[in-house]
């Protein structure tokens, strides 16, 4: 089996092939940084992707997107793209949150820790917030709060943040005299969406956007 990924739902432009199930192998990937404009530049990053792997796009068992959160622009091009592409070659259409592989990446360098708190930047002094279990299961429901009100789930017995706002929630819960703790963490690759989107089952993993507001 063969998944391709893309991502669009940052300040990237990403795509990559991922063959066998979770346990399986990376093929190939590429990313371009980019604020905007990913839907010109997609389509040229999945042929180099697939050109890399010699591969054609109905040899293609799957394809993943982000459903957010992240941009929304980036969010609908990356999921419209994934859902045509599906429909068109009768392949599966797989949707992973951006809680979900942020975590994934963490898990991965530190396994065997506790919940999690994700915080992705939101921009306007406002974070995108969800708690997942070393499973990735849902602890607490994404939510869209100001670092302080984040803060809140420090309280609660959590304390690793991770994700592009751990640091605005930190800093407001060590404010509030909370202990609080972040290590750095860079966004997950196309590599790793294309892995987890390789070991779901797509009736579970639809890709419907995940809006947060």
């Amino acid at each position: 089996m063969l998944t391709l990924s893309i991502d669009t739902a940052s300040d990237i432009c990403a795509a990559a092939l991922w063959q066998g199930g979770e346990d399986g192998e990376l093929r190939a990937q590429h990313q371009q940084k980019m604020a905007r404009g990913q839907g010109e530049a997609l389509f040229g990053i999945v042929s180099t992707v697939l050109d890399r792997a010699s591969v054609k796009p109905g040899d293609i068992s799957r394809f993943a997107a982000i459903r957010g959160p992240g941009t929304f622009t980036g969010l609908r091009v990356g999921l419209a793209v994934v859902r045509g592409l599906a429909l068109a070659l009768d392949a599966d259409a797989i949707g992973i949150t951006a809680f979900e592989l942020v975590a994934a990446s963490d898990i991965e360098d530190h396994p065997g820790e506790g919940p999690r708190i994700i915080a992705i930047d939101a921009r306007r002094n406002e974070l995108y917030v969800s708690v997942l279990g070393g499973d990735l299961e849902c602890v607490e429901p994404p939510l869209l709060l100001t670092p302080e009100n984040a803060a809140l789930l420090i309280k609660r017995g959590r304390s690793m943040v991770i994700g592009s706002g751990a640091q605005a929630l930190v800093s407001a819960a060590r404010q509030a005299g909370h202990d609080a703790q972040t290590r750095p963490s860079a966004w997950p690759s196309a590599g790793l969406l294309a892995q987890l989107a390789a070991g779901r089952d797509p009736i579970h993993c639809p890709p419907e956007p995940l809006y947060i507001r």
